[in-house]
């Protein structure tokens, strides 16, 4: 309940009745435990380097953090069947990148192929893009795509609007 004057503040004995009260603790932290978002970070797999650097005109501490694992590609050269496609969802699942490239497919699996890795990149919040004649690179959200060099308008016709 908020006061007239801005937020109810609790009295230290009001606090005391919290069992697992801790004074270090900030209001942020103790909520979270209270309403059960306190759950503990699963450790990852590699460990991460972390560097930190002092911005002078603020003096706020700024941390990249490296990944210690390279980054994966998985490339998928003439997908067949739409089981295909299921890999390539359970890479992307994993949030690793995924190029398709539709070149040797028939052309109705690879239209299916391309509604379903989309549809599966959509639901991921991730991107797509065509790259090239019947190529596709789909990505998690975690990696956004900068195309470089533009298409020509004779190229960026529809993939599905060209006769095979």
């Amino acid at each position: 309940m908020l006061a007239k004057g801005g937020p109810r503040h609790l009295s230290k004995r009001q606090l005391a009745d919290d069992d697992a009260y801790e004074p270090e603790e900030s209001w942020l932290t103790r909520l979270k435990r209270r309403i059960g978002l306190d759950e503990e970070v699963e450790e990852a797999d590699e460990p991460e380097e972390l560097i930190g650097t002092r911005d002078l005109r603020g003096g706020k501490v700024v941390v990249r953090v490296h990944n210690s694992r390279p980054a994966e590609i998985s490339v998928h050269l003439a997908p067949r069947t739409l089981d295909d496609g299921q890999s390539a969802a359970d890479q992307l699942k994993q949030r690793r990148p995924v190029v398709l490239n539709l070149e040797n497919t028939d052309h109705e699996i690879a239209m299916r192929l391309v509604d379903f890795v989309s549809g599966v990149t959509y639901a991921l919040d991730g991107y797509y893009q065509r790259v090239g004649d019947k190529v596709f690179l789909f990505t998690p959200s975690n990696v956004n795509i900068t195309i470089e060099d533009e298409l020509d308008r004779e190229q960026r016709t529809a993939f599905f609007d060209r006769d095979s």
